[in-house]
């Protein structure tokens, strides 16, 4: 199912002084029970579905065909919070405990970060190499690791905060929360325990950052929410308490944040008539209702996650659909309206097209653009896809001899890159 539609309110035209077409694209993948995202890196989002009363952490290429499962054989349950430019992160339950996880775009691909001696915890976040969350230690305890469970960096403020967590790293800042006093204060850090800042709103009850945009500067936009009287209010914060915004519109019951590319703000508001998907562009007057963009069988959603390139904006979330009584994953698209005709996608292979090894394994990777997914086929057997897209790598079993692996790119109508084949010599 696509919608499209043309907006020309001035809060979209605020967006980009240039004609811009929304569509909105289910990814919900055949099978599920329900669907949902959470982050989105441009090329790809990562989320969960339900299957056979589990949730399974998932990895998208902007399609529901391309839904690649992560879930790792051992766990109950898994989820996936955050994805980098090749990364996805999140967390599996195993014998009932929560393991902080990693995947590289294959459930094969599982790499736990669950450092010796605690009991569990949970990645949020990846970027520039570093990933973000909490373990208990015993209580919610703000961490950073630097690529494996060992490599890490404790941020819990211990003379202030009893407990912390970071909810959102850009490589360089983190952010989250602190209980202070027994609330909820957002909380943000450089790196060290030393650098925490408490960003709580004077007069605000309780408050939590969700999300910091990806590039890394001073000012980089934070966003979450923040309670006033009972209420909570979606938040913008540029560094300081001082600088709060705060974007709840009025006529709501509530709202909040999720995400931020540094120019717009993603999250949702709730009025009479149900939760709505929501976007802002730093002030509460820009607010945009995405749910107007969905077909009229769906009844509340919500934006969890928003990227942009300066041309093309995605934005990632999720709505309840009447006709079949689930939650589905949505991919929200906002493009010049000549955007609809993809690139030729094209295929790049990192390290030799002729290769040698005595394992029985080998992993190729490489690259594509202007891609919808990555196929490899091997022997006589038919194309299948493999892991990732922008970044994509493939475990290959071999035979003793000769073994032959042709890849190609294929874009979202069916253009596929001249093949590559690598092949492989088993001593």
């Amino acid at each position: 199912m696509k919608s499209s539609l043309l907006i020309g309110t001035a809060a979209l035209l605020a967006i980009n002084a240039h004609a811009q077409t929304w569509t909105v694209t289910n990814l919900h993948p055949a099978g599920a029970t329900g669907s949902r995202l959470s982050d989105t890196n441009g090329a790809q989002q990562v989320g969960s579905i339900t299957t056979g009363g589990k949730t399974h952490a998932g990895l998208w290429s902007s399609t529901a065909a391309s839904f690649v499962d992560l879930h790792p054989a051992l766990a109950t349950d898994s989820f996936a919070q955050g994805i980098g430019s090749s990364q996805q992160v999140g967390d599996a339950t195993v014998d009932g405990k929560q393991i902080p996880v990693a995947w590289t775009g294959t459930a094969n691909s599982l790499q736990s970060f669950l450092p010796n001696g605690i009991s569990s915890g949970s990645l949020t976040s990846t970027a520039e190499g570093q990933q973000g969350g909490l373990i208990l230690f015993p209580e919610e305890t703000a961490i950073i690791w630097m690529g494996s469970a060992e490599n890490l960096v404790n941020l819990h403020p211990n003379l202030v905060a009893t407990r912390s967590a970071v909810r959102s790293t850009n490589g360089s800042r983190q952010v989250g929360y602190a209980v202070v006093g027994g609330a909820f204060h957002a909380a943000a850090w450089s790196g060290t325990k030393a650098s925490f800042v408490d960003l709580h709103p004077v007069g605000a009850g309780v408050s939590i950052i969700h999300n910091v945009e990806r590039t890394q500067k001073p000012d980089a936009q934070m966003v979450g929410v923040a309670a006033f009287g009972g209420a909570t209010h979606a938040a913008l914060w540029t560094g300081t308490a001082a600088s709060f915004v705060d974007l709840n519109p009025p006529g709501s019951e509530y709202s909040y944040a999720y995400g931020t590319d540094g120019v717009h703000q993603v999250g949702a508001v709730k009025y009479v008539t149900g939760l709505r998907a929501a976007l802002w562009t730093s002030t509460v007057a820009s607010f945009v209702n995405l749910h107007a963009l969905l077909p009229g069988e769906f009844s509340e959603s919500e934006a969890t996650a928003v990227w942009t390139d300066g041309t093309t904006t995605l934005v990632a979330g999720w709505a309840t659909n009447t006709t079949t009584n689930r939650g589905e994953a949505m991919l929200w698209k906002l493009a010049p309206e000549d955007d609809d005709t993809p690139g030729s996608p094209e295929l790049i292979l990192r390290g030799n097209r002729v290769r040698e090894t005595s394992a029985r394994q080998l992993v190729i990777r490489g690259t594509a653009t202007n891609a919808d997914r990555v196929e490899v086929k091997v022997g006589r057997a038919g194309y299948r896809t493999v892991g990732g897209t922008v970044t994509w790598s493939h475990r290959v079993k071999l035979e003793s001899g000769k073994n032959r692996a042709r890849f190609r790119a294929v874009n979202s109508v069916g253009e596929a890159s001249r093949v590559l084949t690598v092949i492989v010599n088993r001593k």
